[in-house]
């Protein structure tokens, strides 16, 4: 593009400054064409105009995605990761507050072009899911139909500075407010800018060579435990509607276990007894319920050899005469 635009008009490459707004929003195919078009257009319309510089204040739309841990470790807030325990977190990076603003007027005092710099990543998206040019399309918005002027957003150090409550699952992701705020902000700054005429413009060009880290071993590392994990995933006739209320039950429920008696102690004790063999055992409880040993020792059930099995007589059912209720088990057959 920096070349097309030197053919064209003249200009040096070092002379033209390339922004992206890292908005998420779907880039159209022809975004080159239509930039060389745009820089074209405008050199064939140059004015003389006024300039004046100033700054805004914007905090409430904007939030740090790295947390510092207690522990000193660092993690990023991302759509895609889990958050740690409030009481984990020991703080949270810095934002940058300052909107700048630059303000070219026509020499009749009507504002031409609004150029604004803020620091933040517009990936809040639309609410209705469809592509847009996010946070700072709706500020320039904001700007251009309160003005008249072009309004066109640079980009500042937003590296990792999110727009604010980007995880928050109360509320649908929404630009437009976020966007309306920014616009409001700034054209409060352009409000305060007085203008005057200047002719001097430099251009101050520089390259910084930014030293990367070797991740490769890490990156290896991770992507064999990913394989691994998800080796180990296994099917289940569980949907999800089931499976939740499963896991508060038995994950989540700071109630004991309660455990229940065998199959064996079930048949052998009244139900009061298999209440109480239902509730939590503490310290003092000593075990109620025989167990069918596994040693070849006798059993209360069974009889030496040469000698009859003691049956108890059969209580009267419910309803007869004699019949008593809660004096025991069932009889035992």
């Amino acid at each position: 593009m920096r070349r097309r635009v030197e053919q064209s008009l003249g200009i040096a490459p070092e002379s033209v400054i390339v922004n992206a707004s890292h908005c998420h929003g779907i880039v159209c195919t022809d975004i080159e064409d239509r930039t060389v078009r745009a820089i074209e257009q405008a050199a064939q319309e140059l004015v003389p105009v006024t300039v004046g510089v100033g700054h805004g204040h914007e905090d409430r739309i904007q939030e740090n995605r790295r947390l510092i841990l207690k522990d000193g470790r660092q993690v990023d807030v991302r759509q895609a990761y889990s958050l740690p325990p409030d009481e984990e977190v020991a703080a949270i990076g810095p934002i940058d507050p300052e909107i700048g603003v630059l303000r070219l007027d026509r020499t009749d005092g009507g504002p031409l072009a609004v150029v604004y710099n803020f620091a933040c990543h517009p990936i809040q998206a639309a609410a209705s899911g469809g592509n847009t040019a996010d946070i700072t399309g709706f500020a320039s918005q904001v700007i251009e139909d309160n003005t008249g002027a072009v309004a066109l957003f640079l980009q500042g150090c937003g590296g990792d500075i999110n727009p604010v409550m980007y995880k928050d699952v109360h509320f649908p992701r929404d630009a437009e407010p976020l966007g309306n705020r920014l616009g409001l902000s700034t054209l409060a700054a352009v409000r305060e800018v007085q203008t005057t005429p200047d002719d001097r413009l430099t251009v101050i060009n520089e390259h910084l060579d930014l030293p990367r880290a070797d991740l490769g071993a890490r990156i290896i590392a991770v992507e064999a435990e990913r394989e691994r994990l998800v080796d180990s995933l296994q099917g289940t006739y569980l949907d999800l509607k089931t499976f939740l209320p499963l896991v508060t039950k038995y994950r989540l429920d700071p109630a004991p276990v309660v455990r229940v008696a065998p199959l064996s102690a079930r048949r052998s004790v009244g139900p009061r007894r298999l209440r109480e063999a239902r509730r939590p055992q503490s310290p003092q409880h000593r075990a109620v319920h025989p167990q069918r040993p596994h040693d070849g020792a006798a059993h209360p059930d069974q009889h030496e050899p040469g000698t009859a099995a003691q049956t108890p007589a059969a209580e009267p059912r419910s309803g007869q005469p004699g019949a008593r209720r809660g004096t025991g088990g069932p009889a035992r057959r």
